[in-house]
């Protein structure tokens, strides 16, 4: 039971975050902040995705340190760097 909610937490996060990247790319940042505030866990993705919406909104520090800890998360992940 604990692998399939997991699992469906996984799934459901990752359309959330695909929305989340839906609104920002279509500048509707309210949009886009209301959603991650619906996100289940705060992921090294929801950290990356909070960093590219603070930096749109130019809160260059606070994007900064969602961007490292998104980083931090996971080191291995090129394409959050």
């Amino acid at each position: 039971y604990q692998q399939s909610y997991q699992r469906q937490q996984t799934t459901d996060s990752s359309a959330l975050f695909a929305q989340v990247r839906q609104r920002i790319n279509q500048g509707d940042l309210a949009g886009a902040e209301q959603l991650l505030r619906q996100a289940p866990q705060r992921t090294a993705e929801w950290h990356f995705l909070s960093g590219h919406l603070a930096y749109q909104k130019g809160w260059l520090d606070e994007a900064t340190q969602h961007f490292r800890t998104a980083c931090a998360m996971e080191p291995g992940n090129a394409a959050r760097m």
